[in-house]
């Protein structure tokens, strides 16, 4: 199995680039999150036709946290045995807090500084 990146906001924006960036890298599997679900299944249709990336879209607001937590109680086995194995809160926070940890921020310095002198 492929890693797994999880991106909020991603139905514009910064988390809308990000799920693009991530999944041009061919090393991902994405679970995109955001209030739009018509967004995000556009979104999905996109990097699944551009990348062949395999995404899983999950319609919600992030600051709901119980819902977050139904989010992530729907989501297929395969992507829930990440969340399982840390626990649902801890997932939740990890989800939550986004790219705050440091092994993310390094990818993301990977991923998006390189791109931003090819323009």
């Amino acid at each position: 199995m492929k890693k797994v990146a999880m991106i909020t906001g991603a139905t514009s924006g910064i988390g809308e680039a990000t799920a693009k960036l991530f999944a041009q890298t061919g090393d991902y599997d994405l679970i995109i999150a955001g209030r739009r679900a018509d967004r995000l299944k556009a979104l999905k249709k996109e990097l699944k036709e551009a990348y062949g990336t395999k995404v899983h879209v999950m319609s919600f607001d992030v600051r709901d946290y119980q819902r977050g937590l139904a989010a992530l109680d729907s989501m297929p086995e395969e992507y829930r045995r990440i969340a399982e194995q840390e626990g649902a809160e801890r997932a939740a926070c990890d989800y939550i807090s986004g790219m705050s940890d440091r092994y993310a921020v390094s990818l993301c310095e990977e991923l998006l500084i390189p791109k931003f002198w090819q323009l």
